[in-house]
Formats: structure tokens, sequence, C-alpha cells
């Protein structure tokens, strides 16, 4: 399985934010997993993941797990955002208000989209419907502003509004708790 929005690279063991490719076809790069990073994950929108097929998000991360699972279980796992990352920014409607400097109305229309959903991460992955489509179609001349809309709405907020961002979460926090694996020099 590949995306081709994940790249490899290399870092040094302790390094956060690097990404690497996970890839059914080359083993190099999960065996880089085992042998250059204390952790690895990934955060890749379900919705541009080319060749999803007919899975869902939990069959796509399953997949990419047993891709991996050999090398290094419980220190490397995938993260699927389901649908799109823009999602989350739903948790807080009010937040692309105060970062986009939009009309009330702009903001009332993402309101209305989120309450037609359980959960921002429900917001599908229609090619219509998909939550970036939604924000454009809302706010006039939209350029993507995630990560300030993010620190706006807060992590708190939208850990409470996305139970699937919230366990990945929980377990990336765990992993300061774990034992640390011998590193082979």
């Amino acid at each position: 399985l590949k995306s081709s929005r994940l790249r490899s690279c290399s870092a040094a063991p302790g390094t956060v934010g690097s990404a690497v490719e996970m890839s059914a076809s080359n083993d190099s790069h999960t065996l880089h997993l085992q042998r250059s990073f204390d952790a690895a994950t990934t955060l890749v929108d379900f919705y541009g993941f080319g060749d999803k097929g007919d899975r869902t998000v939990e069959e796509l991360e399953e997949r990419l797990m047993q891709e991996i699972h050999a090398h290094n279980p419980r220190r490397a796992f995938p993260y699927v955002q389901k649908y799109e990352f823009e999602g989350l920014l739903f948790s807080d409607t009010a937040a692309f208000g105060t970062i986009l400097d939009i009309a009330d109305h702009s903001v009332e229309t993402l309101a209305a989209v989120r309450r037609q959903f359980a959960t921002p991460e429900d917001i599908n992955d229609d090619p219509n419907g998909a939550p970036s489509k939604r924000i454009a179609q809302a706010v006039a001349g939209y350029r993507k502003r995630g990560p300030q809309i993010t620190r706006e709405a807060g992590l708190e907020t939208i850990r409470a509004e996305c139970p699937r961002f919230h366990a990945w979460l929980i377990r990336l926090e765990g992993l300061a708790d774990a034992p640390q694996p011998p590193r082979s020099i």
C-alpha cells in the first residue's frame, strides 16, 4: 500500500514529526522504522489515500499495520484520518470566524454542516461533501489555514469532538511511558 503523500526520510532517534513511506512492495522502509525510530506513526487523509479501494478507514489501518507488524508492532502504527484533516476543524466552527474574519453567515453555514453529523470525523468523503469542499463552499476564497484554526479551537475541544483522533493521541502519549526498545548500533 502506498500513499503519494507519505515519503521516506531519515531522522535521528527521538526525532518528532518525520514521515516514512509504508509500502507493501519494499521492506527496506519498514525495516528502517525498527532501526532508526523510537516510534513512528502516520496522519494521512483517508479521502486522499489513492489505493484504498473499497476498504474502510479501519480496514486500511489494519492492512498498513499488518505490513509493519513483524518489524515493530508496539512502536510503529498507522493513523488514517477519517475522512480528511479538515474534518477536525469542524470541532469548533466559531474558530473559523476568529481566524478568517469571515461573515457570520459563513460561520453559521459551517456550524450547520457540523450539526448534520455525530462527530466532525463523520463528515463524509463524497467528492462534493468532503470537509475541505464544504469549507470552500461556505467561505469564499478560502485558503488552507488548518494550523491556525486548530490552535484557535484548541486540542481539548478537538479531542472531545473527535474520538478516533483522541484515541490516536492517547496511543502517542502512551509511548512516553512505554519501555524503550534496545538500540542497535
